[in-house]
């Protein structure tokens, strides 16, 4: 796996036409900002620029108060689509027997994983929002006495706002003729939205919690990361893991999401520091020079990939 920019790995010799030479079977993976070629090939990108080009950060923001918030998805989004790509060469290996290059890009990554606003406007016409999905989805974030926050999402199925009406004792919400029906709800989203807040403005976030316990409604307090490491869920899934071989920072990190017949990773190596194996790569090398072709990057060359 290499994230150079277009062409510098063919600068050092390490493109996969130069090393599938030497190993037919090489399942190579190039990550890049805008793909290999095109307009944009060479532009500097990083996480926040892919977010931005791709759409995503325009159906993601409140375009009131545009500012970046969350973690850097377009950099673990495309980290996982390139893993699904090499999957998926492994097993056409195991078949063919031969290797693959694979391509992956942060701004096909960031466009995939928005397929539906891209749909939503291939089918209407319309320009996407931030607030379509909520709105058509009856999500909310509301805001408790304790200033803390909780959310909920009714979806299509009536019954869930049944139980919510019954849950939040508001009777008087369901004889509104603004939230009399689904498609009326849709409409005035951001009515029931002040109207949802007011009421969930008089108990204390814990105390909402409580009482929706009894009540069918997909729903979940807001929580911070800190919640999120004592939450009894979380911790019945023995999320949290040693990071094992650290050298510094973090001792416990988050598990892998899978479980393999219902085994999970117990430990996360951590990763190496700049360096770190160097003396074992070449040794290995050495080892065997026969099996490599004579690759003398200058340190220019070197310095240009970066």
């Amino acid at each position: 796996m290499q994230n150079f920019r277009p062409g510098a790995a063919a600068r050092i010799g390490a493109d996969y036409e130069t090393l599938s030479k030497l190993n037919p079977k090489l399942i190579y993976c190039s990550i890049s900002g805008f793909g290999p070629d095109g307009p944009y090939a060479q532009r500097p990108v990083y996480d926040s620029v892919a977010q931005a080009v791709s759409g995503f950060l325009s159906v993601s923001i409140d375009p009131e108060q545009p500012r970046f918030i969350g973690p850097a998805l377009a950099d673990a989004i495309t980290g996982i689509y390139a893993s699904l790509g090499i999957s998926a060469a492994l097993v056409e290996r195991n078949r063919t027997g031969q290797g693959k290059r694979i391509d992956i890009s942060m701004i096909e990554a960031m466009m995939h994983f928005a397929v539906e606003p891209f749909m939503g406007y291939f089918a209407l016409g319309e320009e996407p929002s931030g607030v379509d999905r909520p709105r058509l989805a009856q999500a909310f974030i509301v805001r408790c006495k304790d200033d803390k926050l909780f959310a909920f999402h009714l979806s299509s199925l009536d019954k869930f706002w049944d139980a919510l009406v019954e849950a939040i004792e508001g009777q008087t919400l369901a004889q509104d003729e603004r939230f009399s029906q689904r498609l009326k709800r849709i409409d005035n989203y951001e009515a029931l939205n002040a109207e949802l807040n007011a009421i969930f403005a008089t108990k204390t976030r814990a105390e909402w919690v409580e009482r929706f316990a009894k009540f069918d409604v997909p729903a979940a307090p807001i929580n911070t990361i800190p919640d999120v490491v004592s939450d009894p869920q979380a911790n019945h899934l023995d999320m949290f893991v040693p990071l094992t071989g650290r050298v510094e920072g973090a001792e416990r990190t988050v598990r892998p999401a899978f479980s393999f017949d219902g085994k999970h990773a117990t430990a996360v190596r951590a990763a190496p520091l700049v360096d770190q194996h160097s003396a074992e790569i070449r040794a290995s090398l050495d080892s065997n020079p026969k099996a490599w072709p004579e690759l003398k990057p200058e340190a220019e060359s070197v310095a240009a990939a970066q």
